[in-house]
């Protein structure tokens, strides 16, 4: 197997330099991704994190079950009463130019798949951020360690407190 157009010595990186193709059919890949329905690790961390620290807050199914209605852009968490809605956005799926390059690993059709989701998301967003909620993005590559995750848990909940319509005083772990 010759390498594409790499100065590449193993074969390990000749394979990952390979454009990767999808063996499962579009009607396959679709139903494939529609019935992924649990929760991702980094999800279940961060809803923990905030759980742990006072905060209570749906998913979008809890909320579809409760109200009867989709929630626009089915956030990962929504938090009703302080008006604001969290995403837990995998690197991949949601086009993170930090963790990849997608024109580089990547064939047109997924080129564009992953440029749809990016479209998407910022839709979605800027018409919750309408509506008035505040809307907060957690990237995978910000769970990584214990210390990154850290940081970012304490940023999400300084962003919560401070748009909340709830007062501060009622979230302990932000006093110290």
């Amino acid at each position: 197997m010759a390498p594409l157009n790499c100065f590449c010595t193993t074969k390990h990186e000749v394979t990952a330099t390979r454009k990767r193709t999808d063996s499962l059919t579009p009607d396959q890949r679709r139903r494939a991704m529609q019935s992924n329905r649990g929760r991702t690790k980094p999800e279940r961390r961060v809803a923990s994190a905030l759980w742990r620290s006072g905060f209570r807050f749906l998913s979008s199914e809890g909320y579809r079950t409760l109200s009867g209605r989709r929630f626009l852009g089915s956030p990962d968490l929504i938090l009703v009463r302080q008006r604001c809605v969290i995403f837990v956005d995998g690197c991949f799926w949601h086009g993170c130019q930090k963790c990849h390059d997608f024109r580089k690993d990547l064939s047109p059709s997924w080129q564009e798949k992953i440029r749809a989701n990016v479209l998407r998301d910022r839709r979605n967003r800027a018409r919750l951020r309408s509506s008035g909620w505040t809307v907060l993005v957690v990237r995978e590559h910000n769970l990584t360690s214990e210390a990154r995750f850290a940081r970012e848990i304490r940023r999400v909940i300084e962003r919560i407190a401070r748009n909340s319509p709830v007062s501060r005083s009622r979230y302990p772990g932000l006093n110290s």
